[in-house]
């Protein structure tokens, strides 16, 4: 019975820390900073953003604007 015991709290202990909400990254700054194609009623913008990821798997930001 001991070690039923044991087993099942070793589940629900991983099952506690495996199931952790992701952390949101932080954001470092810009970077590249230029402007291209400038006319009279626009100009384009050109950056990249620097992020750093405190989660443990790999992250892609997908929007672009």
């Amino acid at each position: 019975m001991k070690s039923l015991y044991a087993v099942f709290s070793v589940i629900v202990v991983s099952a506690m820390v495996s199931c952790s909400s992701p952390e949101a990254p932080e954001y470092l700054g810009f970077r590249d900073f230029s402007i291209q194609n400038v006319s009279m009623d626009s100009a384009l913008l050109h950056t990249e953003l620097a992020f750093y990821n405190p989660n443990t798997f790999n992250m892609e930001l997908k929007r672009e604007m």
